[in-house]
């Protein structure tokens, strides 16, 4: 079923790769290649073996294909329920672009390592869908940290021990009057700091037209 390259070795290969075994990944395809497999026949190979493990996961009867030995059964098995759909479909497509650069390098072994190294770093990544669930869960925990609410005792010690930074008068009466801890008590301090700057700028606003009166008679 799987080609020129001996079936075991095949499983061997793929087995490594899923486990990102880099090391054990290249000299497997070192050995096949030394023994006069090519690089473009070994990809094709774990190809069909990626077709074969998803279909043991969709279909019972995949086991039963007479094409398969008792040893091919038993790999393909334990191989196909140690690995998730979205991976195996990862595998497929990158192996399926991998084996168009290895038929168009000038160099098909250094490719098909190539290849097998950007397949084995994958092996840590996670799929589309577990991302976007890491995405959600991380948003679902900032959103419930800035909606939870801040503990009274911790406000109150806050505005008794801290001193306001603002020079204005509103500021300035917070300072004076630590004891305001309601809102209706900030709130008349800011009206009637409001209407007490109010009157000052009247009171400038008057003086400087006095002024340029004075100035336009003389």
């Amino acid at each position: 079923m799987l080609g020129l390259a001996d079936r075991m070795r095949i499983y061997d290969l793929f087995e490594a790769l899923m486990k990102g075994d880099l090391e054990n990944v290249l000299a497997q395809l070192r050995d096949q290649y030394d023994l006069g497999t090519e690089p473009e026949v070994i990809l094709r190979d774990l190809l069909e073996l990626t077709h074969l493990l998803t279909r043991f996961q969709v279909s019972s009867e995949a086991g039963n294909d007479p094409g398969l030995s008792k040893a091919e059964q038993g790999r393909s098995d334990a191989l196909a329920k140690g690995l998730s759909m979205p991976v195996l479909a990862r595998s497929w497509q990158m192996l399926l672009k991998g084996l168009e650069e290895v038929r168009a390098a000038p160099f098909p072994l250094a490719a098909a390592e190539m290849v097998l190294i950007r397949i084995a770093y994958s092996t840590d990544l996670p799929t589309p869908l577990e991302a976007v669930r890491q995405v959600i869960d991380r948003e679902q925990v900032k959103s419930d940290t800035s909606s939870a609410p801040t503990p009274v005792s911790s406000l109150s010690s806050r505005s008794e021990s801290s001193q306001p930074h603002s020079a204005g008068p509103l500021g300035q009466a917070i300072a004076v009057s630590p004891t305001l801890q309601t809102s209706q008590d900030i709130l008349s301090v800011s009206k009637a700091s409001h209407s007490k700057t109010l009157e000052n700028f009247g009171a400038l606003v008057a003086r400087a037209e006095v002024d340029d009166v004075r100035l336009y008679h003389h």
